[in-house]
């Protein structure tokens, strides 16, 4: 929380970010919910209208399982390739806005990876050359992953 201040001058000045020596925001933004008990996190309405509730513990679940998955030294289990990711790496996130998606970003932050999220209408446009520091992610979850692994407890296929 920002501290009270007479004039924005003084709040700038005093300004400092509080950031610890260990952080993930994977874990913050999901498994302290689940740790405390909290409910629904997110409701995804299908084209039929039909709503499923997910709760942080569903999420925290299938994003360790994704987690372990990227950081795993092989992938024969899940009929993937070995990735060879590591802490620091970039993952491509192509899929579509659903429970999937978040579970996605969740899971590549908690193994100490950053999630890109990608676009199908920009992906082919961009990949291939990505910017001059970013460059294309490595490996990326699409809708094909999702669909060879084991349904998971919320019902996201990972």
């Amino acid at each position: 929380m920002l501290e009270r201040a007479d004039s924005y001058e003084e709040l700038y000045r005093r300004f400092r970010w509080r950031i610890p020596t260990r952080y993930n925001i994977g874990v913050d933004v999901c498994d302290r919910q689940a740790d405390a008990g909290a409910g629904t996190a997110l409701i995804h309405v299908g084209a039929d209208g039909t709503a499923i509730e997910h709760s942080f513990t569903d999420l925290k679940r299938a994003s360790n399982r994704l987690a372990n998955v990227l950081t795993a030294a092989g992938l024969k289990r899940t009929g993937l390739k070995r990735t060879g990711l590591k802490r620091g790496d970039r993952v491509g996130i192509l899929l579509p806005q659903r429970p999937e998606a978040a579970v996605a970003h969740i899971a590549a932050h908690k193994a100490g990876m950053v999630s890109v999220p990608c676009s199908r209408c920009s992906a082919r446009t961009r990949w291939p050359t990505g910017s001059a520091t970013a460059g294309p992610p490595p490996w990326s979850p699409t809708s094909t992953h999702c669909r060879r692994s084991r349904r998971s407890a919320t019902g996201c296929r990972i």
